[in-house]
């Protein structure tokens, strides 16, 4: 193993310590954590193993890939993480574009960069003052979504299509909450298939019918990983024909049906949702 440097102090050893816990932590590699924070493997491995320290620049991109507070990988001081998303600003706080360390950044400011006043206005929590007669719950809820969906990437495409079938039903099982207290009431169908259309559409695209407002938004609460929707599938093409027409249906060859079924191969984002949403079409057929 590789000794650490005696030419840097045991303050800056312990950052280089909490770099590697990160990616410890997470199980990646250093070839694929040093491409997704922007150096090279030799820069990453020199910072883990206490040869070299924590620069400013490669530290604001450790917290903002990985959602790690800044005062925590400065200072070791908890939690590891903030409470809330941190959706970083592009720009960098000017006065610290020269420094050339974290811990020298982090005397300077400590605590946690960038700083407040620096956050989008998302990043608050919604205060009563801020809600008036005319507040629209819908247009707050997508930019919000959308910010997110905006700011991350995904190691593995089957880790997305995952994330978007479980944040469906993590906001159905809220609205389930406020619907038994009685705070909130469907709406008629036919206003109920408008404003689902306003729906970001990695969500509406699954879940709306789109042969019109007589039809009920089918959706399938049972369904909220890649391995549930895999099971579906192979139920339901056990009937002669049905691969068939799934292959159609996600726009692939049936060897690529016969793959995902296999777990030899996994569907993309695209095809996941496609899938899904012929799961549907043939539910709502079913005999009742």
């Amino acid at each position: 193993m590789a000794k650490p440097s005696g030419k840097i102090n045991q303050r800056e050893r312990e950052v280089c310590s909490r770099v590697r816990l990160i990616r410890e932590q997470i199980k990646w590699s250093q070839p694929n954590f040093a491409k997704a924070i922007g150096a090279t493997v030799d820069r990453l491995a020199n910072i883990e193993y206490g040869r070299t320290p924590l620069q400013y620049d490669l530290a604001l991109n450790i917290c903002r890939t990985f959602d790690i507070r800044p005062g925590w990988l400065a200072s070791g001081k908890e939690p590891m993480r903030p409470n809330h998303l941190i959706l970083w600003n592009a720009r960098e706080q000017r006065e610290f574009r020269e420094k050339d360390l974290l811990t020298k950044v982090f005397d300077i400011a400590p605590g946690d960069f960038p700083r407040q006043s620096d956050l989008p206005q998302f990043c608050y929590r919604i205060r009563p003052g801020m809600i008036g007669p005319d507040y629209d719950f819908r247009k707050t809820l997508i930019s919000f979504i959308t910010q997110i969906c905006n700011s991350t990437s995904f190691k593995d495409v089957t880790d997305s299509a995952n994330f978007a079938l479980e944040a469906d039903s993590a906001v159905e099982k809220v609205l389930r909450k406020y619907r038994a207290k009685g705070k909130a009431i469907k709406l008629n169908q036919a206003q109920t298939f408008l404003q689902s259309s306003e729906r970001p559409v990695f969500i509406s695209e699954v879940m709306l019918d789109k042969g019109g407002p007589a039809n009920e938004i089918a959706i399938v609460s049972d369904i909220t990983s890649l391995a549930d929707l895999l099971k579906e599938l192979r139920k339901l093409t056990k009937v002669r024909g049905m691969k068939a027409e799934l292959a159609k249906q996600c726009q692939v060859s049936r060897q690529a049906v016969n793959q995902w079924l296999d777990e030899t191969s996994k569907p993309s984002a695209e095809a996941v949702f496609a899938a899904l949403k012929w799961v549907i079409g043939k539910r709502k057929h079913e005999p009742k």
